[in-house]
């Protein structure tokens, strides 16, 4: 008898439990959701817009912070070089695939009448990325905080009071030093085949 008791007692215990797993899946589900409304619910729209754009070709100058310093490169002669330093080899395909990321910036969302812009990570540590043209054109993505739901980025083009959500690929991108845009030598690029040859056998 005392061990049919204790039988049902370890179900009943077992019971409480999946009750309040279950208890706990549903309110998770329900932050989760209500988090997703209240970004469905800003004031903007949820069509993916071009809002800043220039010809790659005609870009001849980038700049970047990243870790709390600013990079700059500029394009002399068709050629990426370092202004600060004409000794360094900046890695051309490199430079120029940065060039045609930030050719054109496309939002996936755009928000209007913000009032408070440090809620997006929208102030003074906010990573920049600048692209110029010869003919003084040209713009500032301004990158804040990510979106924790969906991973992407708020950003703000500079003069223009929007919130826009912009794809990873524009913070990663522009995520490196100016060390890792040095161009790779022979013996390098060798050894980089060769490691890839070795894998691959």
């Amino acid at each position: 008898m005392a061990q049919k008791e204790e039988t049902v007692m370890n179900r009943s215990k077992k019971l409480v439990i999946l009750l309040v797993v279950l208890a706990l899946v549903i309110v998770a589900f329900i932050g989760v959701t209500k988090l997703s409304d209240t970004q469905d619910s800003l004031p903007g729209n949820n069509e993916v817009t071009t809002v800043a754009e220039i010809d790659t070709k005609k870009i001849t100058s980038l700049s970047w912070t990243f870790g709390g310093n600013k990079y700059t490169i500029e394009k002399v002669d068709g050629i990426w070089v370092d202004p600060s330093d004409a000794e360094f080899e900046v890695n051309q395909n490199l430079a120029d695939y940065m060039a045609s990321v930030i050719a054109k910036v496309e939002a996936s969302q755009t928000i209007f009448g913000v009032d408070d812009y440090k809620q997006y990570g929208l102030d003074e540590t906010a990573q920049r990325v600048i692209a110029g043209a010869e003919d003084g054109t040209g713009y500032e993505l301004v990158i804040g905080s990510q979106n924790e739901v969906n991973g992407d980025y708020y950003a703000m083009i500079t003069g223009a009071p929007e919130v826009y959500v912009i794809d990873v690929k524009y913070p990663y991108n522009f995520g490196c030093t100016m060390n890792e845009m040095k161009a790779l030598s022979d013996e390098e690029v060798e050894e980089l085949a060769e490691g890839l040859s070795e894998t691959m056998s």
